[in-house]
């Protein structure tokens, strides 16, 4: 597993093809750009799933910002593992999201 310091380079939250709501952050490591995000936030035909909101709140607590618009441009740590971003984290303290977390409860 690697921990890398990223730049988050843009936010997406959107609506797929599907009708799903979609929600990914693009993480600048300097040389390279990766996606951390989950494709299918919410489902409307099983609105059951608290996991869309606590998504949301996560990256904003993670990256310190109130409003998602402002999360371009903060600085978050990037846990990486097998190629694939499992968890981010915030700069300076030991505070991180890993979404797979959410569904050990």
């Amino acid at each position: 597993m690697t921990t890398r310091n990223a730049r988050i380079e843009a936010a997406h939250l959107f609506i797929d093809d599907h009708g799903f709501l979609g929600c990914s952050i693009d993480l600048d490591y300097g040389s390279s750009v990766q996606t951390f995000g989950v494709y299918d936030l919410y489902n409307p035909d099983n609105c059951t799933n608290a996991f869309a909101g606590h998504f949301l709140l996560s990256v904003m607590r993670i990256a310190d910002v109130q409003d998602w618009k402002h999360l371009v441009g903060k600085i978050v740590r990037a846990e990486i593992d097998d190629g694939l971003v499992k968890a981010i984290g915030h700069v300076i303290h030991e505070d991180w999201f890993r979404p797979t977390d959410f569904f050990k409860k």
